[in-house]
């Protein structure tokens, strides 16, 4: 008798809800702006977020702003995280534009360190972050 009264609630629970079923995912929007690090010189950019030296005290990368809402006015910002003489940082505003590739070297020195690239895009009432990379470089 009790194995009666078991089966039924089994199957019950066993089954899905159909509320939660039919439920649709939701539609997620295209983001305006990508940025990215990359560790190529040249395109195809890809994106890593660990690089190496290309030569004994030579480092290049490259990090890479692009629109997809069109031309807008951009700024970026780069900080150098590591021991001196590398650290510091520096903005500079660029022409409108909906795509750049910003060229990034090291020269001269060989230590790990890590830099991170802002991106701004003026908007009504001022900048506003758009995005951020950060990538590691070792030795």
């Amino acid at each position: 008798m009790r194995l009666r009264l078991v089966l039924p609630v089994l199957a019950l629970v066993a089954l899905p809800a159909p509320a939660a079923s039919a439920a649709a995912p939701a539609h997620q929007k295209a983001p305006k702006f990508s940025v990215f690090g990359s560790c190529d010189n040249a395109k195809p950019f890809k994106a890593s977020r660990h690089c190496r030296y290309d030569k004994s005290l030579l480092f290049r990368g490259t990090f890479v702003f692009k629109s997809h809402v069109g031309k807008r006015p951009v700024k970026s910002c780069f900080r150098i995280y590591g021991k001196p003489p590398l650290t510091g940082g520096k903005c500079a505003k660029l022409a409108p534009t909906a795509y750049k590739a910003y060229p990034f070297k090291v020269s001269g020195i060989r230590q790990k360190f890590a830099v991170k690239v802002t991106w701004f895009v003026k908007q009504k009432g001022g900048w506003q972050q758009v995005g951020a990379s950060f990538m590691r470089v070792r030795p």
